[in-house]
């Protein structure tokens, strides 16, 4: 996957980029045949210059927004070789699993009383459990999503599909907004690349957004985070405000083992005071 994949994305992103002007050419001369053919949108002063202004917007968002994706995808895929590291070193870790687990409790025993100390080994259980269920999941999930991506933009003949495939399956691990994170760039490529193409590929990935959300998504992950809508929401916008990206991708499981905690807390608070809610 790694010989096959980060090339292709690397030659695939730096290609975009240096044909993003010419891109952007052929994108206003379209916007300028469209306005030949119905003049009666730019007869009128008043209604040319906001039309045109609004252009001249959108081109430029467009081009800003590939681009800093591009670049995240080209720095991410620089990254992989730490990636590896990192996998090798976890393989020594879980060879040392018991034992490691075994000297960490023996520290906080020795450290703490006994209570405290299982309060600490009972918050490092739910930690792992709600991480393992969420984030393994989402990157089956995701990897999946990537695949059907692959080969769905080779069906609709679209550009780059290795790259297209890993921009949609990396932003589909951050959930809700992830898959229009990466559809907003995907469609605005292959729309300078062919317009036609373009509303393809924005049907395609509102497709491919609604099988993960309401059958693939909930089959592989199930209600592993066990939160509603508003506090996944407002996990990643605070996630994503204090840490970015990555914030975004650990604000979900990070957000529903707090919720745990707290409910466990109240739960044997209210058990004391006596009282049934």
């Amino acid at each position: 996957a790694v010989t096959f994949i980060l090339p292709e994305v690397t030659n695939s992103a730096t290609d975009i980029m240096e044909n993003m002007p010419r891109y952007i050419d052929g994108t206003e001369a379209l916007l300028t045949d469209i306005a030949k053919q119905y003049p009666i949108l730019f007869s009128n002063q008043d209604m040319r210059d906001p039309l045109t202004k609004a252009i001249q917007s959108v081109t430029q968002f467009g081009a800003g927004v590939v681009s800093q994706v591009l670049k995240s995808a080209i720095n991410f895929a620089n990254h992989i070789l730490k990636l590896v590291i990192g996998i090798i070193i976890s393989i020594y870790f879980l060879l040392d699993k018991e034992k490691f687990i075994v000297g960490t409790k023996k520290i906080f025993f020795g450290l703490l009383d006994e209570k405290n100390a299982n309060h600490i080994i009972d918050f490092g259980s739910d930690v792992n459990n709600m991480f393992s269920k969420f984030i393994v999941g989402k990157t089956i999930d995701s990897l999946i999503i990537g695949i059907i991506a692959y080969a769905g933009m080779i069906m609709i003949k679209a550009p780059y599909p290795v790259l297209f495939a890993f921009i949609i399956g990396i932003t589909n691990m951050i959930p809700f907004f992830g898959p229009f994170i990466g559809g907003v760039p995907v469609v605005i490529i292959t729309f300078f690349f062919s317009p036609l193409t373009g509303l393809w590929a924005a049907l395609f990935i509102l497709l491919l957004q609604q099988f993960d959300g309401y059958i693939l998504g909930p089959k592989i992950l199930g209600d592993s985070v066990g939160l509603s809508p508003f506090w996944i929401i407002l996990s990643i916008l605070v996630g994503g405000a204090l840490f970015g990206v990555i914030g975004m991708l650990v604000a979900v499981p990070t957000t529903a083992v707090l919720r745990n905690r707290a409910i466990k807390y109240l739960d044997a608070s209210l058990d004391q005071k006596g009282i049934d809610l």
